[in-house]
């Protein structure tokens, strides 16, 4: 065996360093190799090389020690070895790297290895022990290097490379890879977004570059239950799947992007909307200029599909960085899907306010504008939409027509008006369980207002709400401010009974509604609300509704009657037939959930009414019980008094503090022991006296509904 040593090194007139090209590496340690063997008898000859520092297009190694042999057969072998490799296009620095060759084929410019063993620390691929094939052409300058065998976060992974002088190619194939380690390997190419990176990835990536420099990444990337969550929250997906293709053109300051995501399964979530893919899958694509410096996608477009729910496209800018997703953006809604869309995409918008409940159906189609995150302008045309507040405070039915509406932060319009003015019509709809039938409305929406343009007229049941001045602020706020002046034109009452459940009333409503106004969620009249019942007079003064749209409404007033026909007031309630007129108050008056829970209350005969005044012994009996009379349903029933279909009176009347569910009870005058609730007169005449001082309300609110069913009233 023959054997050479020999350094290369700096040559004494070239400085500090001088490199040896890579190009004449492999023939001269061929030649080296071969002259010993000439000189001598030994089977083999074998020559070392060490070369120091060499380099070649966007890459430079150190340490470099080359081992060539030559067999009996003159079959040559090699193996290089390296400290150092400094790899192209940011891919790290590899270390304590070893190529062994155990066959070298070479042909006349050429140099190949089916079957090389790679080991060291390849900088951004980790430590690998692999089986590799590469040529190396001297005519073409090029190396060609692939690997099946490659470890990729612990999967198998395939990894081919051409180095050239006019460029080079990298392609990757990682069918089942982890996540996070992905992330590193692609980062040199593309800077994906920061945060918590996990799951499964299958990725197919092909790179092209010269030197350093990254010239275009295609890849193809199935998610296979991806978690990520960006560092302000803002982003997140959880078990997400789907095939992910994109295209990158990596520039001096931006990279071009080109991508197409289909999600198949798994949830995601952008700020604040979040979205169940497996029940609702979805194509996104996406093109633009991803600038380095802040991550906004610029000169972005995009289009979305998501069948039931939206079909969309638009243009704008996308901040994958630490602002707001979209940060400027115009879409435009070729359909919109509602309930499906309206969950996903409106529904979470409204998460704190008190339309937070709201559901929607129908479709709508138009221009969406986004500053920030948050809509900036709308134009939409409305088709058949019907929007439903569950707890019965807000409902419209086939809404159409144009909504237009610009936000603070909107781009100003050369006719803002036009701009913002909507023009909406609707079959009907219900609030707080009255229905209210079809009407049109010109309204002007800005911001967080919405003010009518001209008066409209609303139909409720026989009568209706005409509506001269309506004015909102602040919409959805703790601190929305709202103005109505109103006239309500006559409305059966006992229509409104029936819808809210309440015994029938005779009567009609009506009467103005004077500068009604909503203040940090209280509404309040600007003057007395005044309506005919009964063919009386009602006046509610100090009117105060908290909680208007919630669930628990909070309702205080002072109500004044006047005049009330009792015959009207009793044949509703079936008390019992009492015929004249009944005057009083509620004074104090305070609903919970539209229900009493506190008052103070009296009601009787108007001093120097002089019309005829009757009662029936159901009548006599029922005021009895409420006043624990005594005796007087068996006098009324056994004797001469039952041949008496009714009664005259005096007066009648009955007062009551309510308070912590009872009720303070006293009647028109005091008697020997206790009240008149009736005082009779002429013949033939009852006197009625009450003697319980203090009665349950919520009984009594019971055994008040049975009476309508005949069922005699018990308060005991």
């Amino acid at each position: 065996m023959s054997r050479v040593d020999t350094t290369l090194g700096p040559h004494p007139k070239c400085g500090p360093m001088a490199f040896f090209p890579l190009r004449h590496l492999l023939p001269a340690a061929l030649l080296l190799a071969s002259l010993p063997a000439a000189q001598a008898a030994d089977p083999l000859a074998q020559a070392d090389l060490r070369l120091g520092t060499v380099r070649g297009d966007g890459w430079q190694a150190s340490g470099v020690r080359v081992r060539v042999a030559l067999d009996a057969r003159l079959k040559p072998s090699l193996v290089f070895t390296a400290d150092r490799i400094q790899l192209p296009a940011g891919l790290g620095l590899a270390r304590g790297v070893t190529v062994r060759c155990p066959r070298l084929v070479t042909g006349p410019g050429t140099y190949a290895c089916a079957a090389a063993g790679v080991s060291g620390d390849l900088g951004v691929l980790g430590r690998q022990s692999l089986t590799a094939a590469f040529t190396y052409d001297e005519k073409q300058g090029t190396v060609t290097f692939e690997t099946a065998s490659l470890r990729l976060a612990d999967s198998p992974s395939t990894i081919s490379a051409r180095l050239a002088p006019a460029g080079w190619t990298l392609d990757i194939r990682a069918p089942d890879t982890e996540a996070a380690a992905l992330k590193a390997v692609l980062a040199p190419f593309v800077a994906l977004p920061e945060g918590s990176w996990a799951g499964r990835l299958g990725v197919d990536a092909h790179v092209e570059g010269r030197e350093s420099t990254v010239a275009t990444v295609r890849a193809g990337v199935a998610l296979k239950g991806l978690a990520y969550s960006s560092p302000d929250g803002l982003l997140a997906s959880d078990a997400l799947t789907g095939q992910l293709d994109v295209l990158l053109h990596p520039g001096a300051t931006a990279t071009g992007l080109e991508m197409t995501f289909a999600g198949t399964g798994g949830q995601a979530y952008v700020d604040p909307v979040f979205m169940d893919v497996g029940k609702s899958p979805f194509t996104l694509r996406l093109a633009g200029q991803l600038r380095d410096a802040d991550s906004v996608l610029a000169d972005a477009s995009l289009r979305f599909d998501q069948p039931g729910h939206v079909s969309a496209h638009g243009t704008g800018e996308l901040d994958f960085g630490q602002g707001k997703l979209a940060r400027a953006l115009t879409l435009q809604l070729d359909r919109v899907d509602f309930p499906a869309a309206w969950g996903v995409y409106a529904a979470p918008f409204l998460a704190t306010t008190d339309f937070k409940n709201l559901t929607a159906t129908g479709a709508v189609h138009g221009t969406v504008e986004v500053r920030d995150g948050l809509p900036a302008r709308l134009d939409l045309r409305l088709d058949d939409v019907t929007l439903d507040e569950p707890g019965g405070a807000l409902g419209v039915t086939a809404l159409a027509g144009e909504l237009r509406w610009a936000g603070a932060e909107a781009p100003e319009s050369a006719d803002a008006n036009a701009a913002t003015e909507s023009r909406l019509r609707f079959a009907g709809g219900r609030l707080y369980g009255i229905p209210f039938g079809a009407a049109q409305l010109r309204l002007l929406a800005e911001d967080r207002g919405v003010r009518l343009l001209e008066g409209t007229m609303i139909p409720v049941f026989n009568g209706g709400l005409r509506v001269d001045t309506f004015r909102v602020r602040h919409a959805g706020l703790p601190n929305m401010w709202l103005r109505l002046d109103a006239e309500v034109l006559p409305i059966n009452l006992a229509d409104i009974c029936r819808t809210l459940g309440w015994p029938e009333f005779g009567g009609t409503l009506a009467g103005r509604i004077p500068k009604a106004a909503l203040d940090d969620g209280v509404l309040t009249l600007g003057g007395n609300l005044e309506a005919t019942a009964f063919d009386g007079k009602v006046t509610v003064r100090n009117l105060r509704l908290q909680d208007a749209l919630g669930r628990f409404p909070q309702f205080q007033a002072d109500v004044d009657l006047e005049n009330l026909d009792l015959q009207l007031v009793t044949e509703a309630f079936e008390f019992g037939r009492i015929t004249g007129r009944m005057s009083g108050y509620f004074h104090d008056l305070q609903l919970f959930d539209w229900v009493p829970v506190a008052f103070d209350a009296k009601l009787g005969t108007p001093p120097g009414y002089k019309g005829k005044r009757r009662i029936t012994p159901r009548a006599v009996e029922n005021l009895s019980n409420i006043g624990g009379g005594s005796g007087i349903t068996s006098a009324l029933s056994g004797g001469f008094l039952s041949v008496f279909k009714e009664f005259r009176y005096q007066k009648l009347g009955l007062a009551c503090h309510l308070e912590r569910d009872v009720c303070l009870m006293s009647g028109v005058a005091p008697a020997p022991g206790g009240y008149y609730l009736i005082q009779g007169a002429g013949f033939p005449r009852v006197n009625l006296i009450g003697s319980q001082g203090r009665v349950t309300w919520s009984k009594l609110l019971k055994q008040l509904e049975r009476i309508s069913e005949g069922a005699p009233l018990s308060v005991n």
